[in-house]
């Protein structure tokens, strides 16, 4: 688990929007160290609570981290007015994440790994991933399915969280 972890940065870089948008506001640089100090404020103060969540014999696996709004409404990733200074509530209710077993999670197969591979020795030339990828989600299920019949939940549980942070 790290503070890094938490802090999600959007994806893609958008133009930001021109000064004959309605919702335009000319952002200062008072106002974006105003917001970037607010959120990692927040983000220090979660991670603090998170910390005395895991306990012995659990791991926390995150789902879905933290967003900086203002970032990405900076960035043109958001219309609309200018967000809120970012809040430890704020941030809480955005931050999605399980705890599982240690020795379970240990165990689970790295489906992330496993797909970094498969588009690695992809040879490209209208060749398709598509049924390697299937192949191994396929797997993936078949594995999470069994776990499910010998009632081990938290072993299937970590399959199919692995399989979905592979997928993302």
């Amino acid at each position: 688990w790290s503070l890094q972890c938490l802090k999600r940065k959007h994806d893609v870089m958008a133009t930001p929007p021109s000064p004959t948008d309605g919702d335009y506001q000319e952002v200062t640089a008072e106002m974006r160290a105003a917001h970037a100090q607010a959120f990692d404020t927040a983000c220090s103060k979660l991670d603090e609570e998170i910390q005395k969540i895991a306990c012995d014999g659990k791991v926390l696996i995150l789902l879905k981290g933290a967003r900086n709004e203002f970032d990405a409404w900076d960035d043109g990733m958001i219309d609309g007015p200018m967000p809120a200074m970012a809040t430890l509530e704020g941030l809480r209710s955005e931050l999605r994440y399980v705890l599982l077993g240690k020795d379970e999670w240990k165990e689970t197969p790295n489906y992330a790994a496993q797909v970094h591979r498969i588009f690695d020795s992809h040879l490209g030339g209208g060749t398709s991933m598509s049924y390697k990828l299937f192949a191994l989600f396929g797997k993936g299920l078949g594995s999470a399915r069994t776990a499910l019949r010998s009632a081990s939940h938290e072993r299937a549980l970590c399959v199919l969280v692995s399989l979905t942070k592979a997928m993302v």
